[in-house]
């Protein structure tokens, strides 16, 4: 009988284990290249607009055989912001980084969802800042030709350089 309730316990166990969704391919959007101005202040949030980001998605799926109804979502994977030259610091600098995934054609500032997002404050990163990914389902927006991304950041303190900065994002397609 003991067995019988053991058996039972690891079926049930087994049976309500959430599978995760394969991932299918990855959707790589790089070289988004802005100035952070020396000068900014630690009161105002600035913004910086990508209107028309291609998604290359229909290519992608072509190149993989993928249909477009086999993807059940778009996540964001990995995101990653980094001096150009190597020569631009961005250690205590960031008080709140983050990228929002929007429509293109959108004018509107925080107009879409939060893809990616730093606000570790305190934590070395020098050159490189590793993005959180938000883990939330894209793919309304991912799947169209073309998607606004716009980063908006806070500084923790007067930038005393100019830093040519690159972002380079990726997204998961399962």
């Amino acid at each position: 009988m003991m067995r019988f309730f053991i058996l039972s316990g690891l079926i049930l166990l087994f049976s309500s284990c959430e599978k995760e969704t394969p991932l299918l391919f990855e959707m790589p959007m790089q070289n988004l290249d802005f100035v952070m101005p020396a000068g900014q202040n630690a009161v105002e949030t600035y913004y910086v607009d990508f209107p028309q980001v291609p998604t290359n998605i229909d290519a992608l799926l072509a190149s993989f055989g993928i249909e477009e109804s086999e993807v059940s979502g778009i996540v964001p994977g990995d995101g990653r912001l980094f001096s150009i030259f190597g020569d631009g610091d961005y250690n205590d600098l960031f008080r709140e980084f983050v990228v929002q995934i929007c429509p293109a054609g959108s004018s509107t500032t925080k107009c879409g969802f939060e893809g990616f997002y730093w606000d570790l404050v305190g934590q070395n990163v020098d050159f490189d800042l590793n993005l959180i990914p938000n883990p939330i389902d894209l793919s309304d927006l991912l799947l169209e030709d073309k998607v606004h991304i716009q980063v908006w950041y806070r500084l923790l303190k007067t930038s005393n350089e100019t830093i040519e900065s690159r972002l380079s994002l990726e997204f998961l397609v399962q």
